[in-house]
């Protein structure tokens, strides 16, 4: 049984980063230093890239080329995989806040997930 258990737990999933950027910026996410997942962002700057991920925490590296031409912006970021159904009491969180490296603004993200009962969890961003 334990080894169905951790077989499950490492199964690959795929992962969603969502965010801002410059408007038409190119983002690139990166997995082990291979290029995952390559989107244009759209008028107002947003992005979703996908990334594969395990269970648990996974890091990826995001690239981000303003379509101007300006240089290119580098971020961690992390994506939290849980379990669909947590134990009752069990919680989840994943929480990020940093500064842009080149305009200095701030940046945060927090999602917990929660499990209320054998058969109910609960998620939030």
């Amino acid at each position: 049984m334990y080894g169905d258990i951790l077989d499950a737990l490492l199964l690959l999933v795929r992962g969603r980063l969502t965010g801002v950027a410059d408007p038409n910026a190119v983002v690139s996410a990166l997995v082990g230093g291979v290029d995952a997942d390559r989107v244009q962002a759209d008028e107002q700057g947003r992005y979703r890239v996908t990334v594969p991920a395990h269970y648990g925490t996974s890091r990826a590296e995001l690239e981000i080329v303003p379509a101007g031409g300006e240089p290119l912006t580098r971020q961690t970021r992390y994506v939290l995989i849980t379990e669909d159904h947590l134990p009752a009491g069990t919680l989840y969180r994943d929480l990020q806040a940093g500064r842009e490296q080149f305009d200095r603004s701030t940046y945060g993200y927090l999602r917990t997930n929660y499990g209320l009962s054998r058969n109910l969890t609960t998620f939030g961003s």
